[in-house]
């Protein structure tokens, strides 16, 4: 039975927040903090801080991640620090550098995560990676 002020809610249907142009630039914007700025790198970085670097809401910038690369917001930053780990693996001037600090550079908290993260998205531990070892 509906009641004034009750919000009928429909399932999977989420209204964009963000109009097409809006959209767009916010896109830009996301993409300019993470290949620019590299904000990623920054191990202890939520959704509201970036959201509010963006000025865009949590729920904006969620739903802008969600719907522009099907990814959520932890996924979509640890596919960044995967890719700059793996930059970094391969850099010779990095040879000698421990895997870790590899790891902590590139935004990563801890081993624990980083073996998770890095075998979920390559299928390969980072140690095999970097010796050179073919995914599964």
């Amino acid at each position: 039975r509906w009641r004034p002020g009750l919000k009928v809610r429909h399932p999977g249907k989420t209204p964009p927040r963000l109009n097409p142009d809006e959209r767009e630039q916010s896109l830009a914007r996301l993409q300019a903090s993470m290949v620019q700025e590299q904000r990623f790198r920054e191990g202890e970085l939520s959704l509201e801080q970036l959201a509010a670097h963006l000025a865009l809401t949590p729920a904006e910038l969620s739903q802008l991640i969600n719907q522009s690369c099907g990814l959520n917001f932890q996924e979509y930053l640890n596919g960044h620090r995967v890719d700059a780990l793996k930059l970094s693996m391969r850099a010779p001037e990095n040879r000698d550098k421990a895997i870790l600090d590899l790891a902590l550079e590139a935004g990563f908290n801890s081993k624990s995560s980083l073996n998770r993260v890095f075998k979920k998205q390559t299928g390969l531990t980072p140690s095999q990676y970097r010796e050179g070892a073919e995914p599964p």
